[in-house]
């Protein structure tokens, strides 16, 4: 990690050249990739084979300027080496990187996209401008807490804390009924955890399954907390909705809206013969694990604890 990380920031003029071994030498990734969104999602796609998009991409930019520097100077931008010099820098921009990428998205995606970028009025600061660093800070500070969209994005995260599993294959009753299981991905009984409740629960936040108002109430068995949910779907190829409702905006949970065709390939409950590895489905709790479950009711049980000492 160091030596990618130092290799890409070796920005010319700024920093010397990385030397890594049976690989030479290394300098400024942004070159090619100065909004290394792309690679983020090639990475995600490597690491998550069955995942077909990302629920979340976050784009923070480093701040980029209004005015085209050589825009004032027709006889300079009239002469091949400054048009060159220029288009070297069009090329290199992250916003207009992502604009190409949101470009190539389509309206059916489901997942959510924020991009933020500080636009500067005059020339960009630059890179070792120590004497300006007070100043970027503050405009970068009030550019993100006034977005329209931070609150949406805060809602986003909060719910990609959450992700569903199914219990067992669902049975047909007319249509199909499943049961399933919504998780945490923060440790039960944790500091995180337990802020997060008491969060939600300040907010009157809920989880909202297939338009059925469920309250954050749940158990930790194992270290994991989990809600037990029911939800019927007319076929497996249907969407399932699951959302964290939080001040009267639904923030869909981590894979959300999935199929019960999707969960089961995921879940690999089509392996008849077992899980490749032989073990238990990641966050399953059978019945086995009973004796070992408390109730947690939020963070209302927290508090009772608390008054308690």
């Amino acid at each position: 990690m160091y030596h990618s990380l130092r290799s890409s920031a070796a920005a010319p003029y700024y920093f010397k050249p990385y030397y890594i071994e049976n690989i030479g030498w290394l300098q400024d990734g942004g070159l090619t990739y100065n909004n290394p969104m792309s690679l983020a999602i090639q990475e995600a796609t490597s690491l998550h084979p069955n995942l077909q998009e990302p629920s979340l991409i976050l784009s923070l930019g480093t701040g980029s300027s209004r005015s085209d520097p050589w825009e004032s100077n027709r006889f300079c931008s009239e002469l091949f080496p400054v048009r060159l010099l220029n288009q070297f820098g069009i090329n290199m921009s992250s916003t207009r990187a992502w604009k190409q990428f949101m470009g190539h998205q389509t309206t059916k995606r489901k997942g959510d996209y924020f991009r933020y970028d500080i636009s500067w009025e005059g020339n960009e600061p630059a890179l070792d401008s120590t004497a300006q660093m007070e100043e970027i800070t503050s405009a970068a500070r009030s550019y993100i807490l006034n977005h329209p969209s931070l609150q949406r994005l805060i809602g986003r995260i909060l719910a990609g804390l959450f992700y569903f599993e199914l219990k067992a294959l669902p049975n047909y009753q007319g249509h199909l009924v499943g049961e399933g299981s919504i998780f945490c991905r923060l440790d039960g009984g944790s500091p995180e955890l337990e802020a997060l409740l008491h969060l939600l629960d300040q907010g009157n936040a809920y989880f909202l399954v297939q338009g059925c108002h469920t309250n954050i109430d749940g158990d930790i068995c194992r270290g994991i907390f989990f809600k037990n949910v029911i939800f019927s779907a007319p076929r497996s190829q249907d969407a399932i909705h699951i959302a964290l409702v939080i001040a009267s905006e639904e923030h869909p949970i981590s894979g959300s809206p999935f199929t019960i065709d999707e969960l089961v390939r995921a879940q690999q409950m089509d392996a008849h013969f077992g899980t490749s590895d032989h073990r238990p489905l990641k966050g399953q709790v059978g019945s086995y694990t009973r004796g070992l479950k408390r109730k947690f009711n939020g963070v209302r049980e927290i508090r009772k604890k608390r008054k308690l000492h």
